[in-house]
């Protein structure tokens, strides 16, 4: 009884002394990773900023982070490891950070402030101070900058009122391509309040804009509008005839919620207005093998539509460093923003193309749909691109893999 006694009364002596040392233990670290922040090498100051991330408040951290990321002087591992920890640090969204974030986006430069206006942006409520400043940067030197500057004035929706005449004219006079297109989600994103100014803006980009991505963005976001947007009908009723199929779907859907009072007209113009098909892509291929390797010798990847073909190859001017040319109607144009994943290239002139009406009428039966409709036909390096083979897709049942003679490689069903 009195061991036990003695045993308790040692015990509830040594836990607070143990505590305490823990404690003290861990306030030593702390100051030692606070130490490291004011280090001439940005790798000794990085282990100190992951040190304390979850152990300060972000705004300690931000300056040390930003700076690393973009040191000259720092490896590429380091500045990897500060620009993850920027992305930690603005994802929180602490308003107490917002002077800060925004200071840094007003002297931002050519950097890249995607990270920070992502941040900034998807605060609850609405910093409205962001508004202007995100506007600004619509006019920034890098590419990913103003891209992120348009998709976060349209993140903050309503707030972003003030910024439709800055976005109408990013829409209508930005070369980049997916900054276009990330202005006329804003526009849409942003609502009907702000019809005046992006009804005309969106108009025209749904009816002249050379990538038909914006124009069929462009038509969406006026069908976000609602009536507010009736002033674009005769562009969304022009555009149900065109020949691009996305265009086409985009404008039905527009008009369906501006005009939904008939709806059933809209798609009675759309169905006539439909293309009758005298024949499918897959059938006769000859044309296409031809001119397109003519233009386009070399592809990544080549997607063949019943109505349209579409190969990815390398660019030099595109931001992406790929470019997409389409053939359709014995054309071939292009080249447009394109993306791709394998590097190994398929020379178009040496493929047989002759086995594709075969395999277009044997994929359906293979994934027990033999009344399935193919709606595309692959041509690509391959899974993981080990090799390049067929692909062929089989609408609500699956995909057949096949090898580049022909031969049935593996069936996936959906």
């Amino acid at each position: 009884m009195e061991r036990s006694l003695a045993l308790l009364l040692c015990l509830a002596l040594f836990t607070p002394l143990a505590e305490a040392q823990t404690t003290s233990k861990r306030q030593e670290k702390l100051e030692q990773y606070r130490r490291l922040l004011g280090a001439y090498d940005c790798r000794d100051r990085m282990v100190g900023v992951q040190g304390l991330l979850d152990e300060v408040p972000p705004k300690e951290l931000f300056d040390t982070a930003w700076e690393c990321a973009e040191a000259e002087y720092a490896d590429s591992d380091t500045r990897s490891a500060a620009r993850e920890a920027v992305r930690k640090l603005v994802s929180r969204r602490d308003t107490v950070m917002v002077p800060t974030i925004l200071a840094t986006l007003r002297d931002l430069g050519g950097r890249d402030g995607s990270d920070l206006i992502s941040g900034v942006s998807s605060i609850e409520p609405p910093v409205k101070e962001a508004v202007p400043v995100l506007a600004g940067l619509l006019d920034a030197r890098n590419d990913a900058t103003r891209r992120a500057a348009a998709r976060g004035l349209g993140r903050m929706k309503a707030a972003s009122l003030p910024a439709v005449p800055k976005l109408a004219d990013c829409l209508a006079y930005e070369k980049d391509n997916e900054t276009r297109v990330a202005a006329a989600e804003a526009l849409g994103e942003i609502g009907p309040t702000g019809a005046k100014a992006s009804v005309p803006a969106l108009a025209k980009a749904a009816k002249e804009d050379r990538w038909p991505k914006v124009r069929s963005t462009a038509l969406t976001a006026l069908g976000e509008l609602g009536p507010a947007a009736k002033d674009a009908i005769p562009v969304l009723r022009e555009a149900l005839k065109d020949p691009d199929g996305w265009i086409s779907l985009a404008a039905r859907n527009a008009l369906f919620r501006v005009e939904p009072g008939k709806a059933q007209e809209v798609a009675d113009v759309a169905d006539a207005a439909r293309p009758v098909q005298k024949g499918l892509l897959f059938d006769d291929l000859g044309p296409m093998q031809s001119v397109l390797s003519a233009k386009v010798p070399e592809v990544f990847e080549l997607a063949v539509y019943p109505e349209f073909a579409m190969a990815t190859t390398a660019c030099r001017d595109a931001s992406s460093g790929r470019c997409t040319f389409t053939y359709k109607g014995g054309a071939v144009t292009g080249p447009d923003e394109g993306s791709g994943d394998c590097e190994k290239k398929i020379a178009l002139a040496k493929v047989d193309f002759s086995v594709v009406p075969g395999l277009v009428k044997q994929a359906p039966g293979l994934l027990g749909k033999p009344d399935g409709k193919v709606d595309m036909v692959n041509l690509t390096p391959g899974v993981f691109c080990k090799s390049h083979g067929w692909n062929v897709s089989v609408k609500d049942a699956g995909m057949v893999l096949f090898k580049i003679n022909g031969k049935v490689d593996k069936t996936i069903k959906y």
